[in-house]
């Protein structure tokens, strides 16, 4: 079975996420990126639609 590992790496996000409305908050409204920050810093997130 073959495993993709990667490291955690501290990084400056607006490298990443230059803009929050356009770039980070449409990456966090994807189920999967929401889980996987989620379980990175051990608090229970979910989205409000409401």
């Amino acid at each position: 079975m073959n495993k993709n590992l990667g490291k955690i790496k501290e990084i400056d996000l607006r490298e990443i996420f230059s803009d929050e409305a356009r770039d980070l908050t449409p990456w966090l409204a994807k189920e999967e990126n929401l889980q996987a920050l989620s379980d990175e810093i051990g608090i229970d997130i979910k989205i409000d639609s409401g």
